[in-house]
This record gives structure tokens, sequence and C-alpha cells, in this order.
């Protein structure tokens, strides 16, 4: 399963199925902690995860990966009924 959301860390994008690259094995899930004013990106890989860095993010992007989403449950939702 791989994430339609992409997340820029250290100007690299990160996502669910990619290779962690801290310690090289398979993301699972991605999960971002805020700690005041800024935002922490975790991978984790079973039950173990890996800290990636600070979140560096473009608002658009945000936005333009949530539509998509909208749109693909949109699009399943219609699959289904």
């Amino acid at each position: 399963m791989c994430a339609i959301v992409h997340v820029r860390v250290a100007r690299v994008a990160v996502r669910v199925g990619d290779y962690c690259p801290r310690c090289g094995r398979l993301i699972t899930s991605l999960s971002v902690k805020r700690r005041g004013r800024r935002s922490y990106l975790y991978a984790y890989h079973g039950s173990s995860c890996c800290y990636l860095g600070p979140v560096e993010a473009d608002h658009r992007e945000i936005l333009a990966a949530l539509n998509r989403l909208r749109e693909a449950v949109e699009l399943l939702e219609e699959l289904i009924s």
C-alpha cells in the first residue's frame, strides 16, 4: 500500500512503501508529531520507528494531495455501491 501524500523531509520525498533513509527497512506507516510550532516526521516499521527529521511541506502541495485523496475516496465509494 502506498500513500498518496508525499512529505518532504530534508528535501527528500518520503512515502509509505519506500525504504527508510535511516535504517533501510520498509516503511509501513508515517506519523507527524507537532512540538510547538514545528512538525517532525517518524517512520514506522512494525513496532519500531525512526525519527526522520523536521517536516518541510508546502501548503499547496498538501491541499492538492488531499483533493486527489478525496477524489479517490469518492471513486471507491461509487465502485462499492
